[in-house]
């Protein structure tokens, strides 16, 4: 069989504007493809040239964000101090009645009857504030009246230059004494 421009080809008309309508269709839906996935990167290159240009931070957003920093530090520090002096209130109310306490102890039996000495001297704070915590409760302040203690209150934290001084001091606790 020859086929040739010429060639007469007998379909139903039917059949005909089908394979065209399937023809047109197709050709409409992969172009509404195409355009759909233009669309869609023309879209996430702009946005990631908006981000681009948002992640570029000018002078005065440096200069912003630095005084940012800065204030925020400065009230955590605030805020941290506030916090140590909400006890201090009652702190100093207690210390107010122990030495009202210990004024009118004095009038009334006399300053001869109260001795005051210094038991050691302390190479630093730490030191001191261990010594004194352990000569209160070596004595038993708390338990006993002839004393004005009402609270002992330490904080001390360890370290290999405190226990030097104290090994000095008072002696080295590891050692057998007999």
């Amino acid at each position: 069989m020859k086929i040739s421009e010429n060639t007469a080809i007998s379909m139903p008309m039917r059949n005909l504007i089908s394979i065209l309508g399937a023809t047109a269709l197709g050709v409409w839906a992969y172009f509404g493809v195409i355009e759909r996935l233009n669309n869609i990167e023309t879209r996430a290159t702009l946005f990631e040239a908006d981000l681009l240009k948002a992640a570029d931070q000018k002078p005065i957003d440096q200069e912003q964000y630095m005084l940012l920093e800065f204030t925020a530090t400065q009230l955590e520090k605030v805020t941290t101090e506030m916090e140590s002096m909400m006890n201090n209130r009652v702190n100093i109310d207690f210390l107010k009645k122990q030495v009202d306490k210990l004024q009118k102890d004095v009038e009334e039996l006399g300053p001869d009857k109260f001795t005051r000495e210094i038991l050691h001297f302390c190479p630093s704070r730490g030191v001191l504030s261990y010594l004194e915590a352990k000569e209160q409760f070596d004595r038993r302040v708390l338990e006993k009246d002839e004393y004005y203690n009402g609270i002992i209150n330490v904080r001390v934290g360890g370290s290999n230059i405190l226990r030097q001084t104290l090994k000095e001091i008072i002696g080295d606790p590891n050692s057998t004494q007999g």
